[in-house]
Parts: structure tokens; C-alpha cells; sequence
């Protein structure tokens, strides 16, 4: 009896120890875990789709309202706050920034827009674009794809870049802007354009953002674990 007695005191001393162990792995997975986030905006705004000059070898203007060629546009975030997440959760629903407007194309005039530059600021972030997706339409980074069922023509451009802002260091963004011009098809649509036309649309943006934790939040990480760890070795010496 006095070794079986033994034996289960022991037995509950160790399982005090891995229930403790057990603690402290759960919270280095989730520190780990931790140490990339995914963060998610949305926005939407309005533009004038159009070329300043006539003629396919023109280049495409995409002049975010409200009009200031070659300048910024107003941008705004959903009115779905659930859109917002990670470190964008903080933005309220219609928060303004500016999006710097688009002009592709191999012209020089007005001049192309080239990368790395800022795109978007919004709440006190900087988005700087490094690069455009391919696209379809030749000389563009703009991808368009038509539906015949409905017989719609959506147009998207992709971009990578980096963001700096609130709760951020190392932040990396995949962006992709999107409008739809329904009732149209691409040939149609690039000859309206080509010919001058000019169409005002709205815009819808998504940018996924992948970052690490501020320094000072990693570092409380590490103290909450050196605690647990402190706390786990007394437990094991009490018993």
C-alpha cells in the first residue's frame, strides 16, 4: 500500500509537470503562430476610365475622382466593418485616403506610371507598389475577362508592394483593383475607349497583408513565456 502510494503521488507530481509542459508548448505554438499575421482592406471609390488622346497607341488613364490628373483620388473603406481585418480593424467604415491615380500604357504622355511609388494612403497607412501583374491588354498591367451569360466585361489590375503603418514591420501586400463595365464586351470596350470615350466607374480594391508583430509585442511574448516557464519549474519544486 505504501508503494502504491508512492507510485500515485509520483505519477500526480508528473502530471502536474506535463499539464505545466503542456502550457508552455501551447503558448510558444501560438507565439510562433504569432509571428506572421494576415491582415485584410477593402475599399472603393469612383474613376474616369478614358485616354486623353485618341488612338491605340494612347496611353490608359485611370483618374480616381475627384478629378485631379496625375494626382490623388478619394478612396474609402466598406461600409462592412468585418471587411477590415488584423491591423485594419481599427478603421471605421468610410475612412478616407487617396489613391494615387493609374496611367498605363508605353506613351509618354502623360507618363506612364512607374513602381516603386505610393499608390494608396489610407488611416495612416502608405501603400508602395513595386510591381504590376501581367495583364492581357498589350502594354498594360490590365487583365479584362468577359461573361458572355451576362454580357459583362470585368477589368482587374494586380499590384505587390510593401506597407508601413500602425502595428506593422514587414508588411508585404498583394493588391488587386476591380470594375465592371456590363453590357460590353473587350473588343467593344477597347474601341469605345480608343475612340476617345471616356467612362466614369466604380472601383473596388482588396489587399491581403502579410507582417510580423511590432518588436514590443514579440517581447512580451517572450517575458509572458519566461514567466510560465519560472512559474512551471516552482511548481515542480513545491511538489
Amino acid at each position: 500500500m505504501r508503494a502504491f502510494g508512492h507510485l500515485h503521488g509520483g505519477c500526480g507530481m508528473r502530471g502536474k509537470f506535463f499539464r505545466g509542459a503542456a502550457v508552455a508548448v501551447t503558448l510558444v505554438v501560438s507565439a510562433t503562430t504569432a509571428s506572421a499575421q494576415t491582415s485584410q482592406l477593402n475599399i472603393f471609390g469612383s474613376a474616369r476610365v478614358f485616354q486623353q488622346l485618341p488612338g491605340a497607341a494612347n496611353n490608359l488613364i485611370v483618374d480616381f475622382l475627384p478629378p485631379t490628373l496625375g494626382g490623388n483620388g478619394s478612396v474609402f473603406t466598406t461600409i462592412n466593418p468585418a471587411d477590415q481585418t488584423g491591423v485594419f480593424s481599427f478603421l471605421a467604415p468610410l475612412t478616407m485616403g487617396l489613391n494615387t491615380d493609374f496611367v498605363f500604357g508605353t506613351g509618354p504622355t502623360p507618363p506612364p506610371t512607374t513602381l516603386p511609388s505610393t499608390i494608396l494612403t489610407i488611416g495612416g497607412f502608405t501603400f508602395t507598389g513595386t510591381t504590376f501583374g501581367s495583364g492581357n491588354v498589350p502594354g498594360t498591367p490590365v487583365i479584362l475577362t468577359y461573361d458572355p451569360t451576362a454580357n459583362t466585361t470585368s477589368a482587374t489590375v494586380n499590384v505587390l508592394g510593401t506597407v508601413t503603418g500602425p502595428g506593422l514591420v514587414g508588411g508585404k501586400f498583394t493588391g488587386s483593383y476591380t470594375t465592371q463595365f456590363p453590357g460590353i464586351d473587350p473588343v467593344t470596350l477597347q474601341t469605345q475607349i480608343e475612340s476617345g470615350t471616356v467612362l466614369s466607374k466604380s472601383i473596388s480594391a482588396t489587399f491581403i497583408v502579410s507582417s510580423v508583430p511590432e518588436p514590443a509585442t514579440v517581447a512580451l511574448m517572450g517575458t509572458g513565456l519566461i514567466a510560465l516557464f519560472g512559474a512551471v519549474r516552482r511548481r515542480r519544486t513545491e511538489v
